[in-house]
């Protein structure tokens, strides 16, 4: 494979230096300044990997060491090929190294219980890859004087007091939003690592790309333009609560939604949406048909992690649990001489109207993350008929069983025993069936891509 970025001294592959922001010689350890350097090998066309497995494209100026696909963890070796692909117009490069995502991710997981052990072992975690995201960075201008309520509230030890007041002032900013444009990532994981600081962006210049990778599809910038928008006004929003807080600890006493209103009139858009490659750490763990993302901004370091349960810890802990309840209850026992049993149908009723809760709001998230509900970027097809999970089943089975034992006082005690018996067996089934629905929500079914992205501001 060709050397896009040989070095001037002894011909090795340079890189980008996250650290010292130059370009590094990996043979020789010299350094080039970024804005210096020249490949005069280097031109648009690059080489991509198409996983075989989800049709995902990486691209980069050299795929040497790309083995696994970021996106569903296959192997992709020897499916390369050429793409005329050019870049975007401007680019955020790596302010975190590896070793810095890996820190962050370690410190974020630690005491994490529950966690499988290749979600945190050192080996794992030095998969992580440095991918350049596509985004598409809307920017805005506002202005016009404007007059919004505020309050503030005060108390004694007699009287609280609630002030009011109409703060004017005037808007003159500029305002520049992202919207992540890749086909993978979901706006929900892009919303949590949010913000980049877009001061820092740059003029695309392909040294960046040395050592790193890139998505190679995108979706249209008009899916986004709504969303970018009020984006823009709620920054303008905390902009203004900060002034009113210097206002003798004022607050806007207007919503976000009455804000993105009033705020309307004044925003205007400056330019087309801009195409960009903004830097994340990407890290995924595969576990036959799910996938588990953890994405770290590789500028500010925000990271996002799907955190499953390891099921053989969980259950060990939950018959630990178990044993040690039922000795606190012969020990009850023991102390008290008898317990009246027509309290425990009382119990199961409550735990078993908990976990039906619970379940049901399990199963509206996973009916929601399996159809990519949250994503308006997502261009695959929904399944719009919600199905009842059998852990919700379940649960009302324990909550029937159980206030038959309340309410019907069956007379023969095998008979109360034996619906008290059945009611917790159920709990039993329901909280481990809960915990491989809560791996279902907490990972990712394998992605299969469309093929039908755009280009990044229409330059390729």
């Amino acid at each position: 494979m060709a050397n896009l970025f040989p070095c001037p001294s002894c011909g090795g592959q340079l890189i980008y230096d996250v650290k010292s922001h130059q370009m590094k010689c990996q043979s020789c350890g010299v350094f080039f300044p970024i804005d210096e350097y020249r490949s005069q090998e280097f031109d648009y066309t690059r080489e991509v990997v198409t996983c075989p497995n989800c049709g995902g494209e990486v691209a980069a100026p050299s795929l040497d060491g790309m083995n696994f696909c970021p996106y569903c963890g296959a192997e992709i070796a020897n499916a390369e090929h050429f793409s005329a692909k050019g870049y975007p117009e401007k680019i955020i490069p790596f302010a975190l190294s590896k070793q810095d995502c890996i820190d962050r991710y370690q410190r974020m997981v630690d005491g994490v219980p529950f966690l499988p052990d290749d979600l945190k072992t050192s080996d794992g975690l030095q998969s992580f890859v440095g991918l350049y995201t596509p985004y598409w960075i809307y920017n805005y201008e506002a202005k016009g004087r404007v007059s919004v309520p505020i309050e503030r509230f005060d108390s004694d030890a007699m009287y609280d007091y609630h002030y009011t007041a109409d703060m004017e002032t005037d808007l003159d900013c500029e305002i520049s939003v992202g919207q992540d444009a890749s086909e993978t990532l979901d706006d929900t994981v892009s919303g949590q690592i949010d913000p980049f600081f877009y001061e820092k962006i740059c003029d695309f210049n392909p040294n960046y790309m040395a050592g790193f990778y890139a998505e190679n599809s995108t979706v249209d910038p008009s899916i986004y333009e709504d969303s970018s928008k009020r984006k823009c006004a709620d920054a303008i929003r905390i902009r203004m609560d900060q002034k009113a807080c210097e206002n003798d600890g004022y607050s806007l006493a207007e919503n976000s939604a009455e804000m993105e209103r009033e705020l309307d009139p004044y925003i205007s858009e400056r330019d087309h949406a801009e195409g960009a490659y903004l830097p994340l750490w990407f890290l995924t763990t595969r576990k036959n048909d799910r996938v588990a993302y953890t994405v770290v901004n590789g500028q500010t370091g925000a990271t996002h992690a799907d955190l499953p349960v390891d099921f053989g810890k969980y259950v060990r802990s939950s018959l630990i649990a178990s044993a040690i309840s039922a000795v606190i209850l012969l020990l009850l026992f023991a102390v008290f001489g008898t317990i009246d049993m027509k309290v425990v149908p009382v119990v199961t009723l409550i735990l078993s109207i908990i976990l039906m809760v619970v379940s049901m709001a399990q199963a509206n998230s996973i009916y929601r993350k399996e159809n990519h509900l949250d994503d308006a970027g997502y261009t695959g097809n929904r399944q719009m008929t919600q199905r009842p999970m059998l852990s919700t089943v379940l649960s009302a089975v324990g909550i029937v069983l159980s206030g038959a034992d309340i309410f019907l006082d069956p007379h023969s005690d095998v008979i109360m025993y034996l619906l008290l018996i059945v009611c917790i067996a159920i709990m039993i089934v329901v909280a481990l069936i809960m915990a491989r629905d809560y791996n279902r929500i907490a990972t990712n079914p394998v992605p299969q891509f469309s093929k039908t992205g755009g280009n990044l501001n229409g330059k390729y």
